[in-house]
């Protein structure tokens, strides 16, 4: 099971490739952010 949580921020990752992710939002922000505007 993946826990998203962990990696919202690009710094958290171990490995990120160079062309990816090259500002402060990693991968998973997105998910929280698509929760959030369902929400409300």
């Amino acid at each position: 099971m993946p826990h998203p949580e962990r990696l919202f921020h690009s710094v958290q990752m171990s490995y990120k490739p160079t062309d990816q992710f090259t500002g402060e939002a990693g991968p998973w922000l997105k998910m929280f952010q698509n929760a959030r505007a369902y929400v409300g």
